[in-house]
């Protein structure tokens, strides 16, 4: 049936885009949360804790209890802020590819915005891995003229990170997979019931064509001479040839001289 032939080609590419949103939504979501928490212990001194601890989101938001009227939360270093503004473009980078990829027709379009989609997934681990490899373990920060060790552990924040890279990654390959949607069936028209000719009447066959039988009485014609000295020869005159009159004739008079060569009088 037509419905049944769209759905293998529509179920892939629905379920890829909202792969590909949640992962970029928990993208975004894991910025906001804590990537990291130091851990310092305090030197042995009458008013202070045995150790203070401090919580580093993924945007460089510190949250630590003052401590001896020192604000401990200026004092934790926060290089690692840009893991949060990578992770929020690349999740939102995920969803909008991911629409693009289920939306587009022409295939080439399709294909690059599913392989950018996967990108972007792969973009979120690497910050994510990046972060609890270089960015977690021990170390010495001055406070007060007193050398802190502080000992930096992870927090759910790249976790989640790497959960929603991988599920964007899963969103982009079912873009991948699947094909255009099959078109819509067409409507079939209305059964048009195609009027037979009436029969007519036979048509009779031709009569054969009757040459009627040459007349006794018509003289027959007397037969051509075939050698030209048995033909009468007709000699043909031509008209006159026409006079040519000049288009421009003159029309001046001739003068009239008065004076003769010799005398006409009486010697």
């Amino acid at each position: 049936m037509p419905d049944s032939k769209s759905a293998p080609s529509a179920l892939p590419r629905y379920a890829g885009v909202v792969a590909a949103a949640l992962g970029g939504a928990a993208l975004i979501a894991a910025a906001f949360l804590t990537w990291f928490s130091a851990t310092a212990d305090l030197p042995a001194l009458p008013g202070l804790p045995a150790q203070v601890k401090a919580e580093v989101t993924g945007l460089g938001e510190v949250s630590a209890p003052a401590v001896g009227g020192v604000d401990v939360a200026s004092q934790v270093p926060t290089d690692g802020a840009w893991v949060g503004a990578a992770v929020i473009a690349a999740g939102a980078a995920a969803i909008v590819l991911g629409a693009v990829a289920a939306l587009a027709r022409p295939a080439t379009v399709r294909r690059s915005a599913a392989g950018l989609v996967a990108a972007s997934g792969l973009a979120g681990i690497g910050v994510a891995g990046y972060a609890l490899v270089r960015l977690v373990g021990s170390r010495t920060v001055p406070v007060q003229g007193v050398s802190l060790d502080l000992d930096v552990a992870a927090g759910p924040g790249p976790f989640v990170a790497i959960a929603g890279g991988a599920a964007v990654g899963v969103g982009a390959v079912l873009l991948l997979l699947a094909r255009r949607a099959a078109p819509a069936p067409p409507i079939p028209a209305a059964v048009r019931h195609e009027q037979r000719p009436v029969p007519s009447a036979p048509v009779p066959p031709p009569l054969p064509q009757r040459i009627p039988a040459p007349d006794a009485r018509w003289a027959r014609p007397a037969p051509s001479p075939r050698l030209p000295s048995q033909q009468d020869t007709v000699v043909v005159k031509r008209p006159p040839r026409p006079v040519r009159v000049s288009p421009n004739p003159v029309t001046e008079a001739i003068p009239r001289q008065n004076s003769y060569d010799g005398p006409t009088g009486p010697l």
